[in-house]
């Protein structure tokens, strides 16, 4: 496919040059790129990135996504393909940036949220040993909570070393980002900056605002295209797009003649108009693609819909044919935001809400992963299926482990707002989700959901269970004090049977002591279960058994016994 001149951007690329050449030289730099959808960011990015692959640089991209919040999905895109050829242990991944490649191979990886920024940072430094490094996102406001902490903190973590790290923003109509959690409007600088060779100073942060086009820049444009270039022209076309390049080149593809649309029909009502034109089922079949993202095929456009495999096919083809879809293989994907934002808008609430349902209970008959499900569920109204709460739990808890604790708060209350679950899935939904909120900060509504756990939790040793998971919980987020309390709540509870549980007393015991809390009711309880454990058989010994054996061995080191 032949390049795709940009217009009216030629201030814009000069500065690029520019920073390029100082970034090359070894000072990093930081540069957002934003304005309203359809503006031409990312066309503006891909041109960036091609120069950028041309002067022989390492580029590395990234979308963020409104539906499919994955954790950490800007740096599994960004990283994942060096994590298949290169082993931990080996640059770029040696070092700090094992956790890193440990987070994109585990199956489970762990690690605070601030050590993967580390990590992530300690590879983009490697990797701009050999080459300067463009590390891109577009659509910064869609990307997932981990992603989006780790964006801000490596953009103040790479000092001196020739990397430019390139956002793409888009915002409102009066240049603001959208609000979205984690107070994203921070992503971008308040003013735009033109750029000199005496800004560039390592660590320079940049902005680029884009403006509508020009009567010149659609000037240029329709000469390219050898159409009409008369002012006139030129400036009913500025008038009827707002310069938003998107819509220009809607009325250029239609190849409307003057008088033909009124600037005061709107900048979109091309868009919207075509859109109304199609047939029911081709809005359907749209709509279904936009929806499914990046998981969209035309086998599940077709499940979706209780469509057959023709008229799915049928469909998508005079779509691409419309220039409503960019392309079919290696999946139907819409031409651009703005026609799935169209066409979404225009849906009532309860058939949007529907949409997203039919696609979640889609991906979930695949085997789709539960975080892939979950943004669908999250923008489906609730109802009671058991299927779709046991889904939203995995995926908060998945969240959680892996430090997007706004996220897992999202997910775990969204599963218990389904009706008629049952009592042991609540109570886990109901667990996972007062951890959440823990970790979040909301201690509040953190005890108020522990509370509601426990009340129908039956049997000593299931609430010593239960008390324990949130002492240790609250310890981890450095609530010493309640952790305390939770661990002799533990115990106290143990106490109900006295001869019982002789495996869960001597693990709470070892808790406590490995969380410091060796004194008051914990001091006479430990040494009474360590005298059991030594007394007894070694070959009898459980996990419980070695954890507080391990736990003493580690005092008497500390004490230099």
């Amino acid at each position: 496919m032949a390049q795709q001149r940009i217009f009216g951007r030629d201030q814009e690329l000069a500065q690029w040059r520019l920073l390029a050449d100082s970034v090359a030289a070894g000072r990093h730099a930081g540069l957002t790129v934003s304005g309203p959808s359809g503006i031409g960011k990312t066309a503006l990015l891909d041109e960036i990135c091609r120069e950028a692959l041309a002067r022989g640089w390492k580029v590395l991209r990234a979308t963020g996504d409104e539906t499919r919040q994955l954790p950490g999905a800007m740096l599994w895109q960004w990283f994942a393909p060096l994590a298949q050829e290169h082993p931990a242990g080996a640059a770029p991944f040696d070092g700090q940036g094992e956790l890193l490649h440990r987070f994109l191979t585990a199956a489970e990886p762990n690690g605070s949220r601030d050590a993967l920024s580390y990590s992530a940072s300690w590879v983009l430094r490697s990797l701009s040993q050999q080459q300067p490094v463009a590390v891109v996102v577009d659509d910064a406001q869609w990307l997932d909570e981990l992603s989006f902490a780790a964006l801000m903190d490596i953009s103040s973590l790479l000092l001196d070393v020739p990397v430019l790290l390139l956002r793409g923003l888009r915002s409102g109509g009066d240049g603001q980002p959208p609000g979205a959690p984690g107070d994203r409007q921070a992503a971008g600088p308040q003013a735009r900056r033109i750029v000199r060779p005496g800004d560039l100073a390592a660590g320079a942060e940049l902005h680029w605002q884009l403006q509508p086009l020009s009567r010149e820049a659609i000037e240029s444009w329709l000469a390219a295209r050898q159409q009409d270039t008369l002012a006139a022209s030129a400036a009913r076309l500025q008038a009827a797009s707002g310069g938003v390049p998107f819509f220009v080149r809607e009325l250029l593809e239609r190849e409307l003649q003057d008088g033909r649309l009124e600037p005061t029909a709107g900048e979109d009502a091309v868009l919207r108009e075509r859109l109304q034109r199609l047939p029911v089922q081709e809005r359907q079949v749209l709509g279904a693609v936009a929806v499914l993202g990046e998981d969209a095929s035309a086998a599940r456009v077709g499940a979706v819909l209780g469509l057959g495999p023709e008229p799915v096919a049928a469909s998508l083809r005079h779509l691409l044919q419309s220039r409503f879809l960019a392309a079919l293989r290696p999946r139907p994907r819409v031409q651009h935001a703005l026609v799935a934002d169209t066409l979404l808008s225009g849906l009532a609430p309860q058939e949007l809400s529907g949409l997203q349902w039919r696609v979640a209970e889609v991906l979930m008959a695949g085997g789709a992963a539960p975080a892939a499900v979950s943004g669908h569920l999250l923008a489906a109204c609730p109802g009671a299926d058991p299927r779709t709460a046991r889904v939203l739990l995995e995926a908060a808890a998945d969240a959680r482990r892996k430090g997007a604790h706004g996220m897992a708060v999202q997910l775990g209350e969204r599963g218990l707002a389904e009706a008629g679950l049952p009592e042991e899935l609540r109570r886990e939904l109901l667990v996972e989700t007062a951890q959440a909120r823990e970790l979040a900060g909301d201690r509040q509504r953190a005890e108020e959901l522990a509370r509601e756990a426990l009340a129908p939790t039956a049997g000593t040793g299931a609430r010593a269970r239960l008390l324990l998971a949130f002492a240790e919980t609250l310890y981890n987020t450095g609530q010493a004090e309640l952790a305390a309390e939770y661990y002799a709540l533990a115990l106290k509870e143990l106490e109900n049977e006295p001869g019982g549980h002789a495996g869960l007393r001597r693990r709470a015991v070892a808790l406590a002591a490995g969380a410091g809390f060796l004194q008051l009711q914990f001091v006479d309880e430990y040494a009474v279960q360590l005298d059991q454990v030594l007394a007894q058989d070694p070959a009898a010994d459980g996990p419980s058994d070695r954890l507080l054996l391990v736990q003493e061995a580690l005092r008497l080191t500390v004490a230099g016994e």
